[in-house]
């Protein structure tokens, strides 16, 4: 069980239902883990995650002097333990010269924590109470002063009264905080305490200390500790007692909604599944049952790879073997032409794995089915916010719960073909009734179509050098390029639009592929439809497949071309998987009227009259374009980049599309964009990709460091990169005008990302409609960031973690922009960032009852791609502590250049940050950031912790000590310069359980 973050942090917790240990006795401060007995902690000492944890190099901590010398340092902790300075403030504190108080920097929290409480004790009679407090273990007592309004800007007082119980000769030398003595960078200057110098206690009478908290309207949770110093005469003795101080800033009631519904209970590990000897096949969607020309593959993992990953091998050891199997190189550039497909077929199969194994939390034993007519209801908790995802077509086996001896080994597969909010609608085989009140066991079935779909694009024989490893000696002539009229007037006032649009006219058939870059609000998308458009109207036979990652994406195109009105009614097919469901609140009208719908259901239209049935064709030949076509007959084809492998199945031959477009190809990895390459391109098909390489690619949920890191950042290298092919100059355009962005808001991205390479060109009546806001930190700066010393908090048996007071605070920024009459502020003008899913729904959840309902809530992946009017990005975390679990897991903003980059600029006219600056300055790219919006005066909430006009790499090692987080800071660093691929990173010591934590907040599929 971990240790409590907070009673590491300060001592004490302030958690009324927290469920973490506080009992340091088995405690292991290198892991942050407890062990029930001292057998356990010997045996966890001598393990193999110990001895990783305890091999890097640490600092040398004293604890009396609230000093951190590192290793190297020539003043070597003997030498400081002898001298006059430390011996003087030893002897104040009345404890023994041990060395138990001068530590390493890895046992320092458990000894902080030891040594803090023995400062609190009451001693030489003397007795400092302030009436009632929470006690604690030690006899000390917590000043708390409660929870403040942050709307009433208040001081509050409380009184601790000293008492001498026994006759002696003491006086009072010293009040001071922690504060004042700039010890910790966690504690609040907003406590006062009257100074008392001097003063002889009389015995057996109150001696009264006021203190005060000025709340500022600085939202957070604040501490700090009062230091008394007192002298016995008698015994030429000075001696020091503390008392920890408290306080809250936020919403009383908001604050109480958000407690934990129940204490977080970590739940224990699940035992892999046992096997399933017999299953009997349930009832499938009718929608689904297709008569495939080209059938999926088996694509069964090899015998030797999963033994690796089912070895009981920590991630490190497993990573070492994958390399060292035929095809593997440990770089994704080494994946060329000879290995190409084993390469990525290896990674798909460990990606898969891994799923299957997160999909086991889910199962549920001992629950009911409820029936009707010939569907069995199952309830699934979590169904609504994909924990887990189930899709119409998905298969669930289910067996009856403690089965008789014969039944043992028998499972049903029932087949979804309902999805509601909170429960699935099953279809068993008839020979499926079970008795009335009969109880199940449930296993939750991986959906197999997306990654057969991308083994068996590798499989095929398409491997043209030119489309997967171009180089110049696969450059074309160009052709003659004529005068282009465009369809969008604003490519026309857009040279690099117009530009990129001419070169792709000027292709010839069977060129290497063209990549379309552009940093966020470029107009990649425009681009793209614009040459789309060019291409359909130059020549009548030419057929265009353009493919997306996600359905917002796709829809996105399709509408483009549609609205253009250069299409004739029927040109244009928007494809879409079986498994989606044809929402008109969420699809919008004319990609719908593009689609094929039958009986609720999208549907797959045959290739020719052969295959289309017969009611299909009959109505084809009697209403003509507004009925369905034969497949090949479109001249557009819009879909995901997964089922666009459709065509291919139902039997389209390569080469039937003239060019392929894969529009914002860096949110797939490469298997998944290549799709449509690898199985419709012919040797004469040309390939159109768009993306940019400092946007962040859809997150995987599953091994760390195993996984792809998208198509775009592969081609744009095979593209770009003298270290491993010649480029080819022609085959890139960059976009380089900013239509999103206020110019503030664009600004450090721009510098950053883009070599300032970027201009700003989006509508002023937009970007600068919030302008004059009363609540922006400078008038004319549209940038909040507000920082607040929240809390990580986790509930019930989830991992996820939420922070309750950047809920709230979320909340109220919602409620004063809708508030605002001029300019309104609707719910689609707004989107909430947020990396963690508990984050998520209690965002959602608070935001239904306070005029908040239809925002947009969700990770940065979610948002990829798109643009709000206003932004608001809760970063959550607040505990150092945590930090390095989401490194290791790739969650969170800490470390991660392309997740700060998209989220960042996604805003037009607006974009405020909450969080909390102690944990976001660890990062030099986000202590950069948050220096810039200081600067330019867009800093609200507590004051900023550093020098505000410190640049980020200058985070000083003197500071980074102070605050104990060198190996931290390293280790951010170490996980921003990594190569994320084969060659191993933070993950390399998690274990199973920790990799099923980390995997929870990964964003779910959504459908094909």
């Amino acid at each position: 069980m971990p240790v409590c973050s907070e009673l590491l942090a300060h001592g004490v917790c302030h958690t009324d239902l927290c469920t973490a240990s506080h009992i340091l006795d088995f405690f292991c401060s290198s892991c942050n883990i407890i062990c029930d007995s001292e057998r356990t902690f010997k045996s966890h000492l001598g393990g193999r995650k110990h001895r990783a944890a305890t091999k890097t190099p640490t600092l040398s901590n004293c604890l009396v002097c609230s000093v951190i010398l590192p290793n190297s340092n020539p003043y070597t902790l003997n030498q400081h333990s002898q001298g006059s300075a430390h011996q003087r403030r030893l002897s104040q504190l009345d404890v023994t010269p041990d060395p138990w108080y001068t530590v390493t920097e890895a046992e320092a929290p458990i000894n902080s924590i030891r040594f803090l409480r023995e400062t609190e004790k009451d001693k030489h009679g003397v007795e400092v109470s302030h009436g009632v407090g929470t006690n604690s273990t030690d006899g000390g007592a917590e000043v708390d002063f409660g929870t403040i309004d942050p709307n009433k800007a208040q001081e509050i007082k409380k009184v601790v009264t000293l008492r001498l119980n026994t006759p002696a000769d003491i006086t009072l030398n010293s009040t001071r905080l922690a504060s004042s003595a700039g010890r910790s960078s966690r504690v609040s200057p907003q406590f006062h305490v009257t100074e008392m110098d001097s003063i002889a206690l009389p015995l057996k009478r109150l001696v009264s200390l006021p203190l005060y908290f000025r709340s500022l309207g600085h939202r957070g949770y604040f501490a700090d500790r009062l230091e008394l110093t007192f002298h016995d005469k008698s015994l030429r003795k000075s001696f020091t007692i503390t008392r920890p101080l408290r306080a809250t800033v936020g919403n009383v009631t908001d604050l109480e909604q958000l407690r934990p519904s129940a204490p977080y209970v970590r739940p224990p590990p699940k035992p892999r599944r046992d096997r399933e000897e017999k299953l009997v096949d349930g009832i499938k969607p009718s929608s689904q049952r297709i008569e495939w020309v080209v059938e999926l593959p088996k694509a069964i993992m090899p015998f030797q790879l999963r033994s690796i990953l089912e070895s009981r091998t920590g991630v490190d050891a497993k990573l070492t073997r994958v390399k060292q199997l035929p095809g593997m190189h440990g770089d994704l550039i080494g994946a060329g032409p000879p290995s190409y497909s084993r390469f990525w077929e290896t990674l798909l199969h460990i990606e898969e794995h891994q799923a299957e194994i997160d999909l086991e939390r889910y199962d549920q034993e001992n629950v009911e089915l409820s029936r009707h007519n010939s569907y069995f209801f199952l309830k699934v908790p979590g169904l609504a916010e994909k924990r887990p995802s189930v899709l119409v077509g998905d298969s669930i086996k289910v067996r009856p719960h403690k089965p008789s001896e014969a039944d043992n080994k028998t499972w049903y597969i029932g087949y979804v073909h309902i999805v509601r909010k909170d429960e699935v609608g099953l279809r068993f085989a008839h020979r499926f009734v079970p008795p009335l009140g009969t109880r199940f066991d449930v296993r939750f079935c991986l959906n197999r179509i997306p990654v057969l779909r991308m083994h068996q694009a590798l499989a095929t024989a398409f491997a043209e050098p030119r489309a997967l490893f171009p180089t110049i000696v696969h450059e074309k002539p160009h052709l003659t390029r004529r005068h282009v009229r465009t369809v969008n007037p604003l490519v026309d006032q857009n040279p690099p639009q117009l530009l990129a649009v001419k070169s792709i006219l000027s292709l010839p058939p069977g060129s290497p592929p063209f990549i379309i870059f552009g940093p966020p609000g470029t107009g990649k998308t425009v681009t793209a439809v614009e040459s789309m458009l060019q291409l359909l109207l130059a020549n009548r036979t030419i057929r265009v497949l353009a493919t997306a990652p996600s359905n917002s994406a796709a829809d996105l195109i399709a509408r483009k071309l549609l609205e253009s009105g250069k299409l004739h009614q029927g040109d244009l097919l928007r494809l879409n998987a079986l498994s989606r469901t044809p929402d008109p609140d969420s699809i919008h009208s004319q990609v719908l009227a593009s689609s094929y719908v039958r009986d609720g259901s999208f549907r797959f239209p045959g290739v020719n009259r052969l295959l289309l049935a017969d009611e299909e064709y009959n109505q084809y030949r009697k209403h003509g374009q507004n009925a369905v076509k034969p497949l090949k007959d479109y001249r557009v084809v819009v879909a995901t980049c997964v089922t666009a492998s459709v065509p291919y199945q139902l039997g389209i031959p390569r080469g039937h599309f003239d060019w392929i477009f894969v529009d914002e190809a860096g949110q797939a990895c490469e298997p998944e964009a290549m799709i449509s390459v690898k199985t419709l391109a012919g040797s004469e098909t040309n390939i159109v990709l768009s993306g940019d390489v400092a946007s962040t690619t859809r997150a995987s949920n599953k091994i760390p460091n195993l996984t792809s890191i998208g198509s775009w950042t592969q081609l744009s290298r095979k593209t770009d990169e003298h270290g491993h092919v010649q480029p080819v100059f022609h085959a890139r355009k960059d976009l380089s005008k900013n239509w999103r962005n206020h110019p503030a808001i664009l600004r450090y991205s721009n510098e950053r990302f883009y070599d300032n390479e970027l201009e700003s060109c989006a509508s002023a009546s937009v970007t600068n409609s919030l302008l004059a806001w009363s609540e922006l930190g400078r008038t004319g700066f549209p940038i909040i960031f507000e920082n607040i010393a929240g809390q990580d908090l986790r509930e019930a048996s989830s991992p996820s973690w939420y922070n309750p007071m950047e809920v709230s605070r979320v909340k109220d920024y919602v409620r004063m922009l809708r508030d605002l009459r001029r300019p309104h502020i609707s719910t689609t003008d707004i989107g909430v960032i947020t990396p963690y899913n508990q984050q998520v729904q209690h965002i959602r959840r608070i935001l239904r009852g306070s005029n908040g309902e239809g925002i947009k809530v969700g990770s940065v992946e979610e948002f990829q791609g798109q643009e709000r009017k206003v932004i608001i990005v809760s970063t959550v975390r607040s505990s150092a502590n945590e930090v390095e679990f989401d490194l290791r897991h790739t969650l969170g903003f800490v470390a991660n250049d392309r997740r700060f980059n998209v989220t960042i600029t996604r805003a037009q006219a607006l974009l405020i940050i909450v969080g909390d600056a102690s944990v976001l300055g660890l990062d030099p790219l986000w202590r950069s950031f948050l220096s810039y919006i200081h600067q330019e005066g867009g800093w609200k909430g507590s004051p900023i912790p550093w020098e505000g006009d410190e640049a980020g790499n200058a985070y000083s090692a003197g500071q980074r000590s102070a605050a104990a987080l060198d190996d931290l800071a390293l280790l951010i660093e170490r996980t921003r310069t990594m190569n994320l691929s084969l060659g191993g990173g933070p993950a390399g010591n998690a274990d199973d359980v920790d990799v099923q934590e980390g995997n929870v907040d990964r964003p779910w599929r959504e459908d094909e």
